[in-house]
């Protein structure tokens, strides 16, 4: 029984031995390495791709609202061309610098029909704005 016992746990020990010199000599630990590092890759990838599609489709719904809605081809025209309507006082946000080196922001009031920054309002002051 004790012979038995001896080479069941040299055999053990054999069959460790090999499985670990098989690994050792195939360098699966650094195969292993790469595998996991593809594979953050791959989710990182994949994670930008959603991100992208999100995007697409965000845009492809800004673009329809350009072919359908006039008050969205007005707002867009606006923005790019920094148009602003008779009469519109016009806030722009400027970063002005604050003691810790941080820029902070601050608001400057142009006058009536002058100052072309139309990004700095929200859509809900630029609707009021067109109404008659």
């Amino acid at each position: 029984m004790v012979h038995r016992r001896k080479l069941y746990w040299l055999s053990l020990a054999l069959a460790v031995a090999l499985a670990a010199a098989y690994g050792f000599h195939r360098e699966l630990w650094d195969r292993y390495a790469q595998y996991r590092k593809s594979e953050n890759t791959v989710q990182a990838v994949e994670r930008e791709v959603n991100n992208l599609n999100t995007a697409i489709t965000v845009v492809k719904g800004e673009a329809e609202k350009l072919d359908t809605d006039p008050v969205e081809v007005e707002k867009a025209i606006r923005r790019i061309k920094k148009l602003v309507r008779p009469g519109e006082t016009v806030f722009r946000i400027e970063p002005s610098p604050s003691p810790d080196g941080k820029s902070a922001p601050s608001v400057v009031k142009d006058g009536p029909g002058s100052g072309p920054d139309m990004g700095a309002r929200t859509e809900g002051e630029q609707r009021s704005e067109k109404e008659p």
